[in-house]
């Protein structure tokens, strides 16, 4: 029975790390890559996608307007085309559920390819502890990660805001740390081991001090840096987004892992930095 778990934890791990070429019909290739691209529209949509870039005029302006007609009174600036708010929770919810979906439906059905499920049976042998630890965490964080992002659930419910969030943090940490213990033994070459080691820090780094925020009542820089954190939770999404369309160009598979282990999480960086956060910024003005 044990070895029978085994075998099936390593087809599995072999079918979300690589699934893709000879591993999937082109039914599953379909199925896949639509699960995919669906959930990396997630890179993009935040609650504040499309927010109201001025506040309403103070009772001062607008005082001020009557009483002088040559003071213009501020308009309420309209929400600049984008995704709606509704659109955008509906990506975050199709981008966390993508990362079970596709792949357990993958692996149940389609992994034979004997190379690349050996190479997790090894890990499995080896590392199995660690490596059993670092799906459990870094499976729960995308779906925990989700509605903590949402200001009504937030102002709904704080102390259910506050819990989820400490189980959202435990599992990054287990994740983090196991994935950080389990870099040196990625498939593929040196750029993909150091891509995952430094995710793993970054990872954890983002998500203390998100933590170290919350403990100092500084709320703002709390959501940022949770926001940046949930940022490379997804990164798990996004590396097999970038992985399946780089193999269905036809670059070769070494090249394309290696580099999408890196784009999986620093594109996703630069998309907070540039698009998100500048989003919440002007929206809380």
């Amino acid at each position: 029975m044990h070895s029978r778990w085994r075998d099936f934890a390593a087809k599995y791990l072999a079918t979300t790390a690589h699934g893709c070429g000879d591993l999937l019909t082109s039914a599953t290739e379909a199925l896949d890559l639509t699960f995919a691209y669906a959930a990396g529209l997630t890179l993009f949509c935040c609650p504040r996608a499309a927010p109201r870039l001025r506040a309403m005029p103070s009772p001062s302006t607008a005082q001020a307007a009557t009483a002088d007609p040559s003071v213009a009174t501020p308009r309420k600036a309209q929400p600049p085309l984008g995704i709606s708010e509704r659109a955008a929770w509906a990506s975050l919810g199709v981008g966390a559920l993508a990362l079970s979906a596709g792949a357990i439906g993958t692996a149940v059905y389609f992994a034979r390819n004997g190379a690349r499920v050996q190479h997790f049976k090894d890990m499995l042998s080896s590392s199995a502890v660690p490596l059993y630890t670092h799906i459990l965490g870094a499976s729960l964080a995308p779906v925990l990660g989700v509605p903590q992002l949402s200001k009504a659930v937030r102002k709904a419910s704080p102390l259910a805001h506050r819990v989820l969030g400490r189980v959202y943090v435990a599992s990054v940490v287990v994740g983090g740390a196991t994935g950080l213990y389990l870099a040196g033994s990625a498939f593929a070459g040196s750029a993909a081991k150091v891509s995952f080691g430094a995710l793993a820090v970054v990872w954890l780094g983002t998500t203390a001090m998100g933590m170290r925020a919350a403990f100092q009542r500084n709320y703002r820089s709390h959501r940022e840096w949770m926001t940046r954190s949930f940022a490379l939770t997804m990164s798990a999404l996004t590396l097999r987004l970038y992985f399946l369309t780089g193999v269905k160009m036809g670059f070769p598979f070494a090249d394309v892992y290696d580099a999408t282990t890196w784009m999986s999480w620093v594109v996703n960086l630069l998309a907070v930095e540039w698009i998100v956060l500048p989003s919440m910024r002007a929206s809380s003005k």
